[in-house]
């Protein structure tokens, strides 16, 4: 019970110093990483979603990470499927 107690003080500490805005805006500069290191820019994907992200900070973030990367993701495992397949 104890353990729980400290646990919860530690958090509403955390919290209270601006962690909250620590994590957001680590998961912005996330978003912002992954954005600029893997969207392919084919008809300028690319520069949209890192405006997005930039303009609109957590939310455009948000949009990316949860909407376009698992929709990146997948275009690319098709891509790496089908080259595998004419590899053969």
């Amino acid at each position: 019970m104890l353990k729980l107690a400290i646990a919860v003080i530690a958090f509403a500490i955390f919290f209270s110093l601006g962690g909250f805005k620590l994590l957001l805006s680590l998961f912005w500069l996330w978003a912002l990483v992954d954005c600029a290191l893997n969207e392919n820019n084919y008809h300028g994907k690319k520069v949209l979603w890192l405006l997005v992200i930039a303009l609109t900070n957590v939310i455009g973030a948000a949009a990316y990470i949860f909407i376009r990367r698992p929709q990146r993701q997948k275009e690319e495992l098709l891509f790496i499927e089908s080259e595998y397949r004419y590899s053969l």
